[in-house]
């Protein structure tokens, strides 16, 4: 942790701490009314309503099969009940503490056949997630207008093993005797034509990343931060203090998804320096930072940002927890009286106009 020690040296010898700065986040965005008043009440984006937004993590099947029914049900929810605009999933999408996978020898069921086959990691993420999941979610409703955010997390064992980390993507075919597919491509349905104009339904984020929906600027890490910050702090306990926003506090302040050095051994990163700028907040703190976490599911302002814990869509052998987030727009007779103002930006304000609830799959 960065800190600012103000103190005395009198003795030339010991400095005597008499106050502690532990850090300071950076400025929460801000956007022009006109462009608020575009985004939250125009036919093209929210048109009044609020937008919408799904998240959760995985692991995404239970430990005792890889027939993936949380998921199944999640998505199930997301197109008949939610119809989100966004549905953010985090990784692990290939879990490989999960016992049928840890082993290395892994065989999935045929699709239209009896019988089951052999399969690599990367297979079970295109049979299982890309397969019969997306392309049926998009089969089933082609006209959905839910975007798709995939986030891989260290603990996919199809992908590289080092953070910050790559988003998923296709790499060289491979053709081997040892399964029946080809390798490297996931075949992700990036896009539909409609009118022969493409439309990009799935989307492929980085670990950590921060992007934009509308004018709410989102930042997620998949790695366990609240939960190998809980082991690596030390507070003095105040009444009425929250222990998770407490700990999102930290990633705010030190204004990184890396706030520890050196990483704890259990949270199995292996830092990249070379890429080192990718873990860093740069210019603004997120509206909404999403934190998966072993901790307590939650919901909090920290700083003025929404800290999320949507916790893991599925916990041993049974269904585990998402997030629905609710961000609703500000009133359109404000935005107006601030573009007749001559107001250049003003803040969103997200915690104020936003609701969150953990739902249990």
């Amino acid at each position: 942790q960065i800190v600012l020690v103000e103190g005395l040296c009198s003795s030339g010898r010991v400095m005597v701490a008499r106050r502690i700065i532990e850090g300071s986040s950076l400025p929460l965005p801000t956007s022009t009314p006109a462009k608020l008043l575009e985004y939250h009440h125009t036919n093209k984006y929210q048109n009044g309503t609020a937008l919408s937004v799904v998240t959760a993590a995985g692991p995404f099947t239970t430990s005792d099969n890889l027939d993936y029914e949380p998921l199944t049900d999640l998505l199930r929810a997301v197109l008949v009940t939610i119809k989100p605009d966004l549905l953010i999933l985090i990784g692990p999408f290939v879990d490989i503490s999960q016992p049928l996978l840890s082993s290395g020898h892994v065989t999935l069921n045929n699709n239209e056949s009896e019988g089951t086959h052999e399969a690599s990691f990367e297979m079970v993420f295109v049979e299982k997630i890309i397969r019969d999941h997306l392309n049926l979610f998009f089969q089933s409703d082609p006209d959905t207008a839910t975007t798709i955010i995939l986030i891989p997390s260290l603990l996919d064992a199809h992908h590289e093993f080092v953070f910050p980390q790559p988003p998923f993507g296709d790499r060289d075919e491979i053709v081997t005797k040892y399964f029946d597919e080809p390798l490297g491509l996931l075949n992700v349905p990036f896009a539909v034509v409609d009118n022969k104009n493409p439309v990009k339904r799935v989307h492929m984020m980085p670990n950590p990343c921060m992007f934009r929906m509308n004018e709410v600027l989102f930042g997620v890490c998949s790695n366990d931060l609240l939960y190998s910050l809980s082991s690596d702090e030390a507070s003095q306990i105040k009444d009425g203090v929250n222990r998770v926003a407490r700990l999102a506090g930290h990633v705010l302040e030190q204004q990184s998804f890396a706030p520890q050095f050196p990483v704890p051994p259990q949270t199995l990163s292996q830092l990249d320096f070379r890429h080192s700028n990718h873990w860093r907040m740069k210019s603004h703190s997120p509206d909404v930072l999403i934190l998966p976490s072993k901790l307590a599911n939650t919901a909090k302002e920290v700083v003025g940002t929404l800290v999320v814990n949507p916790g893991q869509l599925s916990r041993g052998n049974g269904g585990g927890t998402f997030a629905e987030i609710s961000i609703h727009p500000i009133r359109e007779d404000e935005l107006r009286d601030a573009i007749l103002q001559g107001k250049e930006t003003i803040p969103h304000a997200i915690c104020a106009r936003s609701s969150v609830t953990i739902q249990r799959i």
